[in-house]
């Protein structure tokens, strides 16, 4: 029963930005995490809501993971339910929950996959919405062009020359919602 991730999910929009495959790929390496701690396979099921049907009878003491992701999960990702406008400043943040999210899968234990989960989605939802944000108040920060033109090149490494004040980059931290209750909620058993 192999089908689209947002199919799956109940997404209604379709997948049109490299943003949007950004956040398909996360959503994917999700299940595949489910895959690997629960051995429970997405395709084997048209609808979410069966998914965690059979998860619940494999795995009873986890109902806590069921009901964290139909009432702070999907929601987040409803709002998300639309196709996610080409902004690199966006994709380079869902290529860094991309990375967090499969080092907690493949180098971490159940209980980081997990509490990836409970930040992953709402950090993706809260960055995405605030962007979006800014961008109609105006307040996003002007990114400013990198100069090189005072950099000198020479062959001889002791004589790289380069004035500091010319190289200017602008950096920001992704904000992350992720409601450390949560985790831990979903970490107490």
């Amino acid at each position: 029963m192999t089908q689209n991730i947002r199919e799956f999910i109940g997404m209604k929009k379709d997948t049109m930005t490299r943003a949007d495959e950004l956040l398909d790929s996360i959503l994917i390496t999700i299940f595949e995490g489910f895959e690997i701690y629960f051995n429970i396979q997405r395709q084997n099921y048209s609808k979410l809501e069966d998914f965690f049907h059979d998860f619940l009878i494999k795995h009873p003491n986890k109902e806590y993971v069921a009901n964290w992701f139909f009432t702070k999960g999907i929601p987040q990702l409803n709002q998300l339910d639309t196709p996610i406008n080409i902004v690199f400043d966006i994709e380079a943040f869902l290529e860094y929950e991309q990375f967090i999210l499969d080092t907690d899968i493949t180098e971490g234990t159940m209980h980081d996959f997990l509490y990836s989960i409970t930040e992953i989605i709402p950090a993706i939802n809260t960055y995405v919405s605030e962007y979006y944000e800014e961008a109609i108040n105006g307040s996003l920060p002007q990114q400013e062009d990198v100069i090189l033109s005072s950099v000198s090149l020479i062959n001889d490494p002791q004589s790289f020359i380069t004035d500091q004040q010319a190289l200017t980059w602008s950096v920001e931290m992704p904000k992350s919602s992720a409601n450390k209750e949560q985790a831990e909620l979903l970490l107490s058993i």
